[in-house]
């Protein structure tokens, strides 16, 4: 699938708890860019 995105991420780990770690901070990331996004179009 990585020549179907803009941005590929590889973990490598074979650690699924390592991976999933680092889903969750991109996710949180990306929702507090998005929020912040979304203030400033407010203003």
């Amino acid at each position: 699938l990585k020549d179907k995105v803009d941005y590929y991420i590889h973990v490598p780990s074979d650690h699924y708890g390592r991976i999933e770690d680092l889903h969750l901070v991109l996710a949180h990331l990306i929702s507090s860019y998005l929020t912040k996004m979304k203030k400033n179009e407010k203003n």
